[in-house]
């Protein structure tokens, strides 16, 4: 359920995100990248743009509700959200990259946008051009829960509950699981979280041996 409650806070509590609006989610096979993909749509977004470095995983983000995938290996990639969104840029992205994409997300972001800082898998810090973000009155939001009292992490919890539960009643949202391992093959599990081949979750169970 983390990885709801995180992308939910990050992309609804504090991005506001509003009916119409456009989404880029980074890192987006990831487990948080494809609970933001939901829950963009489940919100009303009007376009979801999902980044990854792996290709091959554009048919599982599109079939999980991302309508635009995005190859970042591949330079110049800004130009494809430029031309989706006829210059405009995304109204909020919902970052796990961190540091060595920084500039490109601000120049995807659009006019008023919000950028949300939610994890920093490849690095912490990154370049900054402060005119960039002065014309663009682009908002710059960190998320985490380390420094959140008790209280306010519960909240968390329970503002998804409120704002949610009816979507994973009728289907609308669903939990990605890619893999599971028995806990036995923690280590196998772990060598197939490294080899980064997974769209959505690795999960460990009691049960004895794995699958699809």
């Amino acid at each position: 359920p983390i990885v709801f409650i995180t992308a939910h806070d990050a992309l609804v509590s504090n991005a506001q995100v509003q009916t119409g609006d456009t989404v880029l989610v980074t890192a987006a096979s990831s487990g948080i990248g494809t609970a933001a993909i939901q829950l963009a749509k489940y919100f009303g977004a009007k376009r979801v743009f999902a980044s990854t470095r792996d290709a091959g995983k554009a048919a599982a983000l599109i079939d999980v509700g991302a309508d635009v995938v995005i190859d970042t290996s591949k330079p110049d990639f800004t130009s494809i959200v430029e031309k989706e969104t006829d210059k405009e840029g995304v109204d909020i992205i919902i970052d796990s990259v961190g540091g060595p994409m920084f500039a490109e997300n601000l120049e995807m972001l659009a006019v008023k946008g919000r950028l949300v800082s939610v994890g920093r898998n490849a690095g912490e810090k990154g370049e900054i051009d402060l005119d960039e973000v002065a014309n663009k009155r682009a908002q710059i939001l960190g998320v985490t829960f380390r420094t959140r009292t008790p209280q306010e992490a519960w909240r968390c919890f329970e503002v998804f509950v409120e704002d949610c539960m009816a979507g994973f009643a009728d289907g609308s949202l669903k939990p990605v699981v890619d893999k599971t391992f028995s806990f036995d093959a923690l280590h196998d599990a772990h060598a197939y979280m490294m080899g980064n081949n997974q769209v959505g979750k690795i999960v460990l169970v009691r049960a004895s041996g794995g699958g699809s």
